[in-house]
């Protein structure tokens, strides 16, 4: 796409998200299939207008994209949120994409890993990211990354841990999974269970999870509660 043309796409997309304000969720590492964002949708969904950007690897289009779709379908009863898959190719790119838009929510999720070749790269890129959080951003990311730890450590944003150590933030722990003779309530798929603050809530999701789904749906859950949402809640909004 002609230099121009995405300059004018960027500087309409700074523009809407300075109008509206909507609250920017940026996903790092989600899988093909863009698990964790689209748990984090559905745990949104009903308190917030909700509109998922696409990848910012199409630095030139995803997020125009999205703010176009906020304008022409944004809701006057619900405040917006915009989820982007923060798919950058180095830290140019990440430097660019953080002068369009900067999230005010960060998940890194486990959903893929960067192939060898590309770890390094990847790392400065998340480095670059953390040192680029302010005070009231958030990053919510697995306690069981000792490398997000140390970036996150360097950073004055807000931080929410989630994992199945038990220093997470919000801790899982899977108590069932797949179509045996146990399963409870004789639904299948895979139960676990959140706690956070000491509150336990049972949560089921239809398919065989691997942990990295469990992970992904963690990651969505910490979203729901720093936004203001229950556990209660969000395991309805992951059931549905």
């Amino acid at each position: 796409m002609p230099k121009a043309v995405a300059k004018i796409l960027n500087l309409f997309s700074t523009k809407v998200i300075e109008k509206y304000k909507p609250i920017i969720i940026g996903v790092f590492d989600d899988d093909e299939k863009g698990t964790a964002g689209m748990m984090v949708k559905k745990v949104l969904q009903g308190r917030y207008d909700v509109h998922s950007g696409g990848s910012t690897s199409k630095a030139d289009t995803g997020i125009a994209l999205a703010t176009f779709d906020l304008v022409l379908k944004r809701s006057r009863s619900c405040p917006g949120a915009i989820i982007v898959q923060m798919d950058t190719s180095g830290a140019v790119d990440m430097k660019k994409m953080l002068e369009v838009v900067r999230p005010d929510i960060a998940i890194f999720s486990e959903g893929k890993k960067a192939c060898p070749k590309h770890v390094k790269r990847d790392a400065t890129e998340k480095a670059l990211f953390f040192r680029s959080l302010k005070k009231d951003n958030i990053a919510i990311f697995s306690a069981d990354d000792e490398n997000l730890k140390t970036m996150a450590q360097k950073s004055r944003c807000a931080k929410i841990t989630f994992g199945f150590d038990a220093q997470s933030t919000v801790r899982g722990e899977i108590f069932h999974g797949g179509n045996d003779e146990n399963a409870i309530d004789g639904k299948k798929g895979t139960s676990f269970k959140i706690t956070y603050q000491g509150t336990i809530v049972p949560f089921h999701v239809s398919t065989e999870a691997d942990d990295k789904q469990i992970h992904a749906a963690l990651a969505a859950a910490a979203v729901g509660l720093h936004l203001g949402s229950n556990l209660v809640d969000i395991s309805e909004a992951l059931r549905r």
